[in-house]
């Protein structure tokens, strides 16, 4: 507005131009004729003194970068911008100087170029004809020039009369998820295989939508449950079918997308070409290649102008796309695809996995469904922030368990703080123990599953095998095998195969916030030499701080993935790089594979809470759960504090810290290396019977007895 009001002043003023007005060489007594009173004389007066008719061309400029910044094309150009104009300015009234015409305004006879032209043009006269003439044409093309690159992005299109209405429209556009735009509405009719035109080659190639996944045993398993030894697997019915992918984008409406974001990168001094499109689901990843000499680190730091000069929710940049020499900018789409989780079960991937814990994650960026087993993550860390779609995740990932192993295969224990997130899944004959909701219960299942760990690998260590398959695989040749190490009159028993065991904790910051320092070497441990013995972990929080996501949990867990979270600090934390943070939410997530340490961008699929009753009342209605006992006295163990000390991994730190500092009390024990109170009382009676510490007098302090 500014510009605009300064031409339309300069304007007003040289309109209202008269000789009789002061001057700053005049006397100030003279009457004032011009429209903007003294001010406006002067200005006049000093324009038409200076550059005679070239003071036209001061309005103009001012007036052209206000269209240009009215249009969102200025940023880096507005300085070249001024430079080529006043250089016009100055070349100009050098040759109007040389050409020596006077104008007549208001009864005034002032030289063309005014005295600045016509000093300029006396001096070149002395060098010879080629310096009066030729210098100044050349030096007023280059200006001219000069404007015509700052401005043709807005200006040329105006020059093109018959396709003014489209040009203003293309000038104006900008993608939105607000409004969904005119060219951005689907045509069907569309084949975005086709030739492209020969006026259109220079654009980029636009890969064409992948068509939908297919399916192998889908159709055979939509009506009818299969049958799985004294089981029968759901049927996907059960589940909705979901709406079906969108209308694919027209492919000019993608290229003049590709257009506005190299223009909008050349505003902040970026210069390339968008050389593919790879429309998706959710968003659309655009390939940028940058121009010789470009920084990688200028584009990446670029997301959050982008989003803002584009209108879009969240931009992330991927620079570079691993195995291309290109940086992928991924804007979302204006209307996004809800990834229904029957279409990923009943999908090609999905059904040829032979593994019993393969689990649906979701689509990737082209539509592809990803599927992935947990026997081989092995376990798995999920973070996100609230309403970022990660319990609706955990259900995915649960339902893909229910849809593919019988509770002889998979058995699960769920741990559930929040008391809502998972209590569907109650009593269903996969559960090892019932939903637990007490970070104190919590704790004894980490235990139990540690002993089970210990348990299982002598069996396995019996029968001379390496894995959890190999011992079942041995039981399946072999016939009944006697228990190892029975007693001797008992009644022969013999051993039974051996189910995976799934161990999902929905929100790990409350188990860390009661007993931090036991819950964390429990699930060090179990990450670590759990794989062998079939028990897999599967973490989830909302708070990925270090203090929860501690770098020994996070070095055991290769497999992690990010919803949308607060902060890059918090992208750092769970996937040791920033990106996290431009997600889009609802189910948009960044994984990273165990055997990667990049990123892939996934869709996770929706699942609603009729969808998962269907499901789990289909499993009650066959059985009911069996739970294990040694779970139950695990439970039962950690409320009384009898932990075993002899076997307790923190004892021998608390003996040391106890002798090196020389205080004996509960409460130090407790603080210093995070246990209960049960536990921490427990060492020290334990060390008053190995003689460390002496008896307790009262209130006086324990004394040690033994020192370091």
């Amino acid at each position: 507005m500014g510009l605009v009001l300064l031409s339309l002043l300069l304007a007003l003023a040289l309109v209202g131009f008269h000789p009789g007005d002061p001057t700053p060489a005049s006397e100030a007594a003279r009457p004032v004729r011009n429209h903007l009173g003294l001010a406006g004389a002067l200005a006049a007066a000093v324009s038409y003194d200076l550059f005679g008719l070239g003071a036209w061309w001061l309005v103009l400029l001012p007036a052209v970068a206000a269209w240009l910044l009215w249009q969102g094309r200025g940023g880096g150009r507005m300085l070249p911008f001024w430079a080529a104009g006043l250089w016009a300015l100055v070349a100009g009234a050098a040759v109007l100087g040389a050409v020596g015409g006077v104008a007549k305004i208001a009864g005034a006879s002032l030289p063309w170029g005014g005295q600045a032209g016509l000093a300029m043009a006396q001096g070149l006269a002395n060098a010879g004809l080629w310096a009066a003439w030729i210098f100044p044409l050349a030096a007023l093309l280059a200006g001219l020039a000069g404007l015509g690159w700052s401005c043709w992005p807005v200006l040329g299109p105006l020059l093109r009369a018959p396709r003014l209405a489209s040009t203003l429209r293309d000038a104006r556009f900008e993608p939105q998820a607000e409004a969904e735009p005119v060219l951005l509405r689907p045509e069907p009719a569309l084949d975005l295989t086709a030739p492209v035109p020969a006026a259109a080659e220079a654009g980029p190639r636009i890969k064409p939508r992948l068509p939908r996944p297919e399916t192998v045993r889908g159709r055979a398993s939509a009506s009818g449950s299969r049958a799985r030894g004294r089981f029968r697997l759901p049927p996907l019915d059960l589940l909705e079918p979901g709406s079906g992918p969108l209308a694919p984008e027209r492919a000019e409406a993608l290229r003049q997308i590709s257009r506005l974001v190299e223009e909008k990168l050349a505003d902040f001094g970026v210069q390339g070409k968008v050389k593919e499109v790879a429309p998706g689901p959710v968003v659309t990843r655009y390939e940028f290649k940058p121009a010789p000499g470009v920084k990688i680190s200028k584009v990446a730091g670029l997301a959050d102008d982008l989003a803002m000069v584009l209108k879009a929710r969240s931009i992330r940049i991927v620079a570079p796309i691993p195995g291309k020499a290109v940086i992928g900018i991924e804007i979302p789409n204006p209307q996004r695809e809800i990834v229904a989780l029957r279409e990923l079960l009943s999908s090609t991937v999905y059904q040829q996995a032979k593994g019993r814990l393969a689990v649906a994650l979701g689509k990737d960026i082209l539509g592809q469904p990803v599927v992935e087993d947990l026997t081989r993550t092995p376990h798995l860390l999920i973070a996100g922030a609230t309403g970022s779609g990660k319990s609706v995740f955990i259900n995915c990932l649960a339902l893909s368990i229910l849809y593919n192993a019988t509770p002889d295969q998979v058995r699960i224990l769920m741990v559930d703080p929040k008391r809502i997130e998972l209590s569907a899944y109650a009593d269903i004959p996969h559960l090892l123990y019932p939903i637990i909701t007490s970070p104190k219960e919590a704790t004894a299942g980490l235990r139990w599953a540690v002993r089970e760990m210990e348990r299982r690998y002598e069996l396995l260590a019996s029968l001379g095998v390496k894995n959890i398959d190999s011992f079942n695989q041995r039981l399946a040749k072999s016939g009944p095998i006697p228990v190892p190490d029975a007693e001797p009159g008992e009644d022969p028993q013999f051993l039974e195969p051996l189910p995976y065991v799934l161990l999902f904790i929905d929100e790990l910051a409350d188990l860390m916030m009661v007993s931090s320092k036991e819950v964390e070497a429990m699930i060090t441990r179990l990450a670590q030499m759990a794989r062998a013995a079939g028990i897999h972990l599967v973490l989830a929080t909302q708070r990925p701080s270090v203090d929860v996501i501690t770098g020994l949990i996070k070095a055991n867990f290769p497999a992690r993935i990010s919803f949308k979270v607060a902060s890059r600090v918090d992208s750092r934390t769970i996937l040791d790089q920033q990106g996290a943070e431009h997600l889009l939410g609802d189910g948009d997530m960044l994984f990273v594979p165990p055997d990667s340490t990049g990123l892939t961008r996934l869709h996770g699929a929706y699942v609603s809470e009729e969808e998962i009753a269907r499901v789990t009342d289909f499993w009650r209605g066959q059985a009911r759960p069996e739970y294990d006992e040694s779970i139950v006295a695990a439970a039962a163990e950690g409320e009384e504090g009898e932990l075993g000390l002899e076997a307790d991994e923190l004892y021998p730190e608390a003996v040391r810290l106890v002798m090196e500092t020389g205080q004996a009390s509960i409460s130090y024990v407790q603080r210093r290396l995070k246990v209960g109170y049960n536990r921490a009382a427990n060492m020290i009676e334990q060390m008053e019977r190995d003689g460390i510490v002496g008896p307790s007098d009262g209130s006086k302090p324990r004394q040690v007895l033994i020192r370091e």
